[in-house]
């Protein structure tokens, strides 16, 4: 089931719903969303080819401050496809991969950039 929440300037999934397919559709539709500060999308089974679709979507989202991807399957190429579309995020403070497994083994991330 996909559930998610829209308040203002947060968007937020509830854990196990998105997977692969769902992010890149996602990603496509992020660019409406340009005011978005906070996207939480933990624990939703993205892998490698998620992250990839996702980075190109977050890119557009230059109002970014806090994005949470923990507990997902995102490994180190992934995680290098995401950091494309993070690059240009200045506002970008909260970067949430804590228990993200991929090829590379598991992750332990949290960090303020």
């Amino acid at each position: 089931m996909f559930v998610c929440f829209l308040c203002d300037k947060v968007l937020g999934q509830f854990r196990r719903a998105i997977g692969d397919d769902i992010a890149a559709e996602l990603s496509k539709e992020l660019f409406r969303l340009s005011q978005l500060q906070k996207l939480n999308l933990e624990g939703n089974r993205i892998r490698d080819a998620g992250a990839a679709a996702l980075s190109k979507g977050l890119a557009k989202l230059s109002q970014l401050q806090h994005l949470s991807l923990g507990a997902n399957h995102i490994g180190p190429i992934g995680a290098a496809e995401l950091s494309k579309g993070l690059a240009g995020l200045s506002l970008l403070q909260h970067l949430d991969l804590y228990e993200c497994d991929g090829a590379g083994g598991a992750w332990d991330r949290h960090q303020t950039v």
